[in-house]
């Protein structure tokens, strides 16, 4: 991983601290408006094929998807991928905090045994994007991942702002 890593950082990329999970390394391009993830996690693998199968203005634009070692496997963790996806903005203070209050009602929801509902409040117009990551994630027995609002993202056109979930599966 190191070697691949390293050309990206030779052509203009730098590494930024992420809670991205074990193994992962986050490096961004600013001027050419492009991340790259390295990962060691097959959900995360799993949700790269679930969007680029699926696409969504919800999801990340996905330029490369590779996997240099070969698929995961429970036996070897010298797997990874690396992931060239656009550059988007982190939720403000205020998204972050109507980001914890939709999760506590989702979460409610689903203790309640109900599955996912969609809410009343959708504050981030996701609920049927949610949906379909929860379905997904069954088929393919992965857990939704939503607990940390840095699993949402913004892309900026002019004004507005679209919502973007940028890793949906643990």
């Amino acid at each position: 991983m190191h070697q691949h890593k390293q050309k990206y950082i030779d052509s203009g990329y730098r590494e930024i601290k992420t809670d991205s999970g074990t193994g992962s390394y986050v490096l961004v391009h600013k001027k050419k408006k492009m991340v790259v993830k390295f990962g060691q996690d097959p959900a995360y693998d799993k949700f790269v094929y679930f969007i680029i199968n699926n696409p969504s203005s919800h999801y990340p634009k996905v330029f490369c998807h590779d996997k240099p070692r070969g698929d995961f496997s429970s036996t070897s963790n010298e797997a990874y991928t690396i992931t060239e996806l656009e550059l988007l903005k982190p939720l403000n203070k205020t998204e972050q905090n109507y980001f914890v209050i939709w999760m506590e009602h989702i979460k409610s929801n689903l203790q309640s045994g109900n599955g996912f509902m969609a809410l009343t409040i959708d504050y981030f117009l996701l609920n049927n994007t949610i949906a379909d990551l929860f379905q997904e994630a069954a088929k393919v027995s992965v857990n939704i991942d939503l607990n940390k609002s840095t699993n949402i993202m913004v892309r900026v056109k002019g004004k507005m702002r679209e919502y973007v979930i940028t890793d949906g599966f643990n």
